[in-house]
């Protein structure tokens, strides 16, 4: 599957059922008490719970040791079928242990001798799985530790007024820690102090402190500011523009829309309807109102303006004296939208 499919991308499910500890030791035994206490049990959940252990503690790491056969990890491929053997191992071994407690008829081998060498060579198997197990979980308990008390003393001990941590590394093969800095140039003598309180730190006595400031010139600094640091810069101040602009956009907005509002309340109306009155002689009456309207994400207050034009008037001269009124009123109340109608 794994070879013929387009979906090769490594996953955490993927990766988890490579690395084996005593963990899944643990898990597996309790698996296999669940599955023997579940065959006690008349009726179909004993089934039930049979293809939900097949399904989640054995499966899983074959499809594992596929993936790592089709994409040449022979390293992912081992780990995931040591972990297959671990499960398929420890839940015959518990479902055993209970089974011998709860006292089922066993099978009686007519030579006690052979029955005993085989209780022998099955105890053997499973400690010889299990030991394994518990060097790798020794090995990742320490990478944990090592990794929990490396950033632990980055973030409570390397502070400089007027200098930022961009970036913080650790790397347990080589036991280093790799601080990048930008801003105030620390002293040599806040550095050693630094690595003064390293050295106290319990299991950091050993590692190797590298400070890396923009005032470096080496090319190691350099490098991975242009790479993977300089990145994450970029990132955060693009992610941070984008909202600081977002805001203004609505600020703006919010201004715009009030300035209008402020227009639209202050309008000389007296003024106007003198003004009407002298360039339209053919209108009888001139009245201005607002008119709120929403729809349900913004509100906006519209200016309208109603005329009554006098008996007589011709159809073609009211649109053709409307359309200026509206132009002249847009221009006069300096406004971009205002609505101009008639009385029916």
């Amino acid at each position: 599957y794994f070879k013929l499919s387009p979906l090769t991308e490594e996953t955490p499910e993927l990766l988890a059922r490579t690395y084996p500890t005593i963990l899944d030791v643990l898990v597996a035994i309790f698996g296999g008490l669940a599955l023997i206490v579940a065959k006690t049990k008349s009726g179909t959940i004993a089934s039930v719970i049979f293809g939900v252990a097949i399904a989640t503690a054995l499966m899983p790491p074959l499809c594992t040791v596929g993936y790592g056969l089709a994409i040449g990890n022979l390293q992912y491929a081992g780990g995931a079928l040591y972990l297959f053997s671990i499960n398929a191992t420890f839940i015959a071994l518990s479902t055993f242990i209970v089974s011998k407690l709860l006292r089922f008829p066993l099978v009686r081998y007519a030579n006690s001798k052979r029955r005993k060498r085989i209780a022998q060579v099955a105890s053997l198997i499973a400690l010889v799985v299990m030991v394994p197990s518990i060097i790798l979980f020794l090995n990742l308990l320490k990478v944990q530790v090592y990794e929990n008390r490396a950033k632990e003393f980055v973030k409570e001990t390397i502070t400089y007024d007027g200098a930022e941590i961009v970036k913080a590394t650790q790397d347990f093969e080589t036991q280093t820690i790799d601080v990048y800095l930008i801003g105030q140039p620390v002293p040599q003598t806040k550095i050693n102090e630094w690595n003064a309180t390293l050295k106290e730190t319990e299991q950091l006595s050993d590692v190797n402190l590298r400070i890396f400031q923009g005032t470096d010139q080496s090319g190691a600094f350099a490098e991975k500011l242009s790479g993977e640091v300089k990145a994450g810069i970029l990132e955060d101040l693009y992610v941070k523009n984008e909202q600081v602009i977002r805001d203004k956009d609505d600020r703006i907005s919010f201004l715009e829309n009030e300035i209008a509002n402020l227009k639209i309340k202050n309008v000389p109306f007296q003024e106007l309807s003198e003004e009407v009155k002298i360039n339209y002689q053919d209108i009888e009456t001139f009245s201005y109102s607002n008119k709120i309207t929403t729809n349900f994400k913004k509100t906006d207050t519209l200016p309208v303006i109603n005329v009554k034009w006098k008996n007589g008037v011709s159809s073609r001269s009211r649109r053709e004296q409307m359309k200026r009124l509206e132009t002249w009123l847009k221009f006069k109340m300096k406004l971009d939208t205002i609505s101009v109608a008639e009385y029916p």
